[in-house]
């Protein structure tokens, strides 16, 4: 019996921590809009002080857009996508509808390694989830943003999709960008980064 019930705690272990994070923008994304806010706000006053590297230089990653998304609450949650081209962006589903709050409009920002200063800032209320997103199971999280038409520079570009010859990419490295935490003990920025995986 005491190795039955062992058994059933361990596969309730296992199952809890295997479930994926739910609920995007009330457990991560709004604290993270002000988060982010109040360290870009500070950057303006103190420069640009980051400890254990340097924010990558802007249009070192033209694809990448922020996203400022306003939530039908009025709350504003933060997310990222990349260009696709001169009028849409790829993103998370969860960005947009995360299973408890939806999104009223989005703000994409290009351009730029701040989300609340600078950059093109290009607004939409036009977001295609996936038909079968499902936020419970956090299966197929995938969303087109379209926009107005965005126009081009060193600074904006869409990213480079590959060609029809792969069909995966297993074994081969990624490179990740967004918004990088760094930590001195005392003061909390969050810096557009980028690494490799």
């Amino acid at each position: 019996m005491n190795a039955v019930l062992i058994l059933l705690l361990v596969a309730a272990a296992v199952a809890s921590a295997a479930e994926p994070r739910r609920f995007y923008h009330s457990s991560i994304g709004i604290k993270e809009a002000a988060r982010i806010k109040k360290a870009e706000d500070a950057l303006r006053h103190i420069g640009a002080r980051v400890v254990g590297g340097v924010a990558a230089p802007v249009g070192a990653h033209p694809y990448f857009g922020g996203l400022l998304i306003t939530l039908l609450g009025g709350y504003t949650s933060v997310c990222g996508s990349s260009l696709i081209s001169y009028n849409r962006a790829l993103t998370a589903a969860q960005c947009w509808y995360d299973g408890q709050i939806a999104g009223h409009e989005v703000t994409v920002v290009l351009g730029s390694n701040y989300l609340f200063h600078g950059g093109l800032r290009v607004l939409s209320r036009d977001v295609i989830m996936h038909e079968q997103w499902d936020p419970l199971r956090n299966v197929n999280d995938i969303a087109i943003i379209n926009m107005p038409y965005v126009p081009m520079s060193n600074y904006i570009q869409p990213i480079r999709l590959p060609s029809n010859n792969y069909d995966t990419f297993v074994g081969v490295n990624a490179q990740l960008s967004g918004f990088g935490y760094t930590d001195d003990g005392k003061l909390q920025i969050r810096m557009y980064r980028t690494c490799f995986i």
